[in-house]
């Protein structure tokens, strides 16, 4: 939830600095506010994308909380260069990636 509020405050942000640099009624005007407006935009999305797809969680065993199962998904970590197998908890929604081993 607060990664969607974030994600959509970021947007507006950009949009509102794009807004801004268009229809401004002079370029002194309409750029300082814009600036910063659109960077802080860009950076609250770019990181929040960013951290979607590099930071995952990963664990060396498998979780030992109820509620978690083993999915059939199966890949190859290439920083690693090993086995992942995933596991999903239905009520939260989070998914965990355990380490099996060299390939």
């Amino acid at each position: 939830m607060l990664r969607s509020v974030l994600l959509t405050l970021g947007g507006v942000m950009l949009a509102i600095a794009a807004a801004l640099l268009m229809v401004g009624p002079t370029w002194a005007v309409a750029v300082p506010p814009a600036i910063p407006l659109g960077v802080i935009g860009a950076l609250i999305v770019g990181g929040l994308l960013l951290e979607r797809y590099r930071y995952r969680a990963t664990a060396d065993a498998p979780p030992s909380e109820p509620g978690w199962e083993m999915l059939h998904e199966r890949f190859v970590d290439p920083a690693t260069d090993e086995l992942m197998v995933v596991w999903y908890n239905r009520r939260t929604g989070k998914r965990l990636y355990v380490r099996s081993g060299p390939v």
